[in-house]
């Protein structure tokens, strides 16, 4: 029978473990990386996240709630943003030719929605002060298209499509956009 020697099976022990230790270091050194980024990204001017899907699914929960009613798969999706818009504005005007003219008390309305707030009063003079304050939230999800689908799974890139919705049900996104720039 033929004798091993030492350090031969030490070389085949040592050469998977050093080979696994140096793939550990390569995904902690990337994951320094990103915590790195994400840390002076909110301390400076720019705010951008770069989150792993489980950090992800915990911190932003009403992103994903869209993403899922839209029918995408978290791991498709490439970046997502919100954006919160709110208009206000203080109205006043003068009531002309109504039937309203000529009474001596000073008529109110408010009308609230979840998006939509009106409220306002109408003195014995015909003059309307009031204000309304609209508030919705826009949410832009980039996501990869799958080129094939084969027994259920998919593979490669066909293209990336921009999914936008609004909270808001009484508007409408009349345009949207994506460009990317190659570096």
């Amino acid at each position: 029978m033929m004798k091993i020697p030492f350090t031969w099976i030490a070389i085949a022990i040592l050469i998977p473990a050093l080979l696994g230790l140096y793939s550990a270091f390569m995904i902690q050194r990337d994951e320094l990386k990103r915590t790195t980024s994400n840390q002076n990204n909110l301390l400076g001017e720019k705010y951008v996240l770069e989150l792993t899907n489980k950090e992800f699914k915990h911190s932003f929960d009403s992103q994903k709630k869209v993403i899922d009613s839209l029918g995408l798969k978290l791991s498709r999706v490439v970046f997502t943003t919100q954006v919160v818009t709110e208009t206000k504005e203080t109205i006043k005007t003068v009531f002309r030719d109504s039937i309203i003219s000529g009474i001596d008390t000073v008529k109110c309305m408010q009308f609230t929605t979840p998006h939509l707030t009106i409220s306002g009063c109408l003195d014995k003079t015909n003059h309307f002060e009031g204000f309304y304050q609209s508030v919705d939230t826009i949410t832009q999800v980039i996501h990869r298209v799958p080129k094939f689908t084969i027994l259920g799974m998919r593979f490669g890139t066909k293209g990336i499509e921009q999914s936008v919705v609004c909270s808001n049900p009484n508007a409408t996104i009349s345009y949207k956009n994506y460009i990317a720039f190659k570096k």
